[in-house]
């Protein structure tokens, strides 16, 4: 379903460009994932490190941007709990801050301009408490069941 989501937002039905961001502790990464090319983009430069990966997890091609934590974040549920927390503080961010002609606008014309959208495709309970706080900062989320 990520690559599905990734690739439609990806094709020429999509008139501007939506960032999808991925959430992983750095030192987590399969070594497949470095440097991996796909067919739109040249592949990013990495420093040649001495790092085995602990679950080789597989960045996905699909995201426009990766948040990679260190060591003080490295299990799902601190990544999961971080990740809300910067979205939080990226949405009051920009709703603070949305202004144009120098007028600040409302936070409805923000959210009509700048989508904000959590994709749910399961989890557990640290999910559902990123999930909670996210709907209570008026964050949509659409589940895929």
């Amino acid at each position: 379903m990520i690559e599905l989501v990734g690739t439609t937002l990806q094709t020429d039905a999509m008139d501007s460009d939506v960032p999808c961001i991925g959430f992983c502790n750095w030192k987590r990464i399969s070594a497949s994932s470095h440097g991996k090319p796909d067919n739109h983009r040249t592949p990013p430069q990495y420093n040649q490190m001495d790092i085995t990966p602990i679950d080789d997890c597989e960045l996905e091609s699909n995201h426009t941007h990766f948040v990679l934590f260190d060591d003080e974040i490295d299990n799902v549920e601190n990544i999961q709990l971080k990740r809300g927390e910067i979205e939080r503080q990226l949405s009051k961010t920009l709703l603070g801050n949305k202004t144009v002609n120098n007028e600040i606008h409302s936070k409805s014309v923000f959210r009509n301009t700048v989508p904000i959208v959590t994709l749910l495709l399961g989890g557990n309970i640290t999910t559902l408490v990123v999930i909670c706080e996210g709907l209570q900062n008026e964050i949509p989320v659409v589940a895929i069941l």
